[in-house]
């Protein structure tokens, strides 16, 4: 009953598997995440289980490896908030690689959340940046990055962006921060008619304004988002999107 979602590797060629397990009970079926550490013979370390939500069949749990070299492991859960329990909201916890204990659980909560959600972490701190769209028919909504980070030592931080002329955006393709500590976020556009928008990117630098624009689908050019490692652009004459960040 394990479904993956996600699998990743770190630079101890320890094996993380993401995904979720279904659990009956008298409410209904109930989808808990499931996380298990393998070593490079493929032997289990340790597993851990996280209470989901009922009913939820299509959550994806996703992870990667922060700069720490914790696991990072994000998706969709509960709210803890007493006044909106039972409302999914966009939810990380940072777990130790050697033992899967919970270092450190946080969620960002608002209404109409999309919850296909993007995270990146600082390269250099304890701390990850989520970032959310919202769902709103006439895209009329913000698109919020919010700072994770320790609550003894950080202030959360909160950032809304609204795009220009009422654009609608679906859902984030990548979020990261480039060479020169740009926080760069590539989405992807609301399918309207009479649109020829590819692309959205946002790009906003430490102390400065944020910048925003659209990428056609007609005319020709080229981004490089987060390490260079998703590249778009124009390839005979047809627009594509490649993720080298995938390359073994």
């Amino acid at each position: 009953g394990f479904r993956i979602t996600d699998a990743i590797t770190d630079s101890k060629s320890t094996h993380y598997v993401v995904g979720y397990i279904g659990v009956q009970t008298s409410a209904g079926m109930r989808y808990d995440w499931h996380i298990r550490a393998l070593g490079s013979d493929g032997m289990a370390i340790w597993t851990k289980s996280i209470t989901g939500a009922i009913g939820l069949t299509s959550t994806t749990v996703r992870s990667m490896m922060d700069g720490q070299g914790h696991l990072l492991v994000y998706g969709a859960l509960p709210s803890p908030d007493k006044q909106h329990k039972g409302r999914l909201v966009a939810s990380m916890l940072k777990l130790s690689p050697t033992n899967g204990g919970i270092i450190q659980r946080d969620y960002y909560d608002s209404e109409n959340q999309n919850l296909d959600f993007a995270l990146c972490y600082f390269p250099n701190a304890a701390a990850a940046i989520v970032g959310v769209t919202q769902l709103s028919p006439d895209g009329s909504e913000t698109i919020t990055m919010h700072r994770f980070g320790n609550a003894e030592t950080d202030t959360a931080l909160t950032l809304t962006v609204k795009l220009p002329g009422h654009q609608r955006v679906d859902s984030f393709l990548s979020l990261g921060f480039d060479g020169n500590g740009s926080l760069n976020a590539l989405l992807r556009p609301s399918p309207q008619k009479s649109s020829n928008v590819a692309l959205t990117y946002i790009r906003k630098y430490y102390g400065r304004e944020v910048s925003t624009g659209n990428l056609s689908s007609s005319e020709p050019h080229a981004y490089n988002a987060a390490t260079d490692s998703l590249v778009a652009g124009h390839y005979n004459n047809t627009f594509c999107i490649y993720n080298f960040g995938q390359l073994p």
